[in-house]
């Protein structure tokens, strides 16, 4: 297994985020499978959550921006297909440690 940035699809031996893609390879090398990478809350992967993914959640709701793809699966807390104040409200009680947004 292999894991590449999603920004510039380089190898990457740091830290996990939203859109990076796990290359799953077989025996002989060639690759079996590639996975997204989901954080959820990490609306602008970076690898974390922080103020910065509540107010691009923030923008996408008052449709100031729009997130892309596998971001706005990112914003999708609670998975339930689309993105609601509820899932900024995840953000935030996350931020404040209220509540830790499950990666399960």
């Amino acid at each position: 297994m292999q894991l590449y940035n999603a920004a510039d699809q380089k190898k990457n031996s740091g830290k996990v985020a939203t859109g990076d893609r796990l290359k799953i390879y077989k025996s002989d090398g060639s690759t079996f499978r590639t996975v997204e990478v989901i954080l959820y809350g990490d609306t602008n992967g970076d690898g974390s959550i922080s103020i910065a993914d509540l107010v691009l959640t923030r923008k996408h709701l008052l449709e100031l921006s729009s997130l892309k793809e596998t971001y706005r699966t990112a914003a999708d807390i609670n998975r339930d297909g689309k993105i609601t104040m509820a899932d900024m409200v995840f953000i935030r009680k996350h931020l404040l440690d209220l509540e830790k947004i499950s990666q399960k």
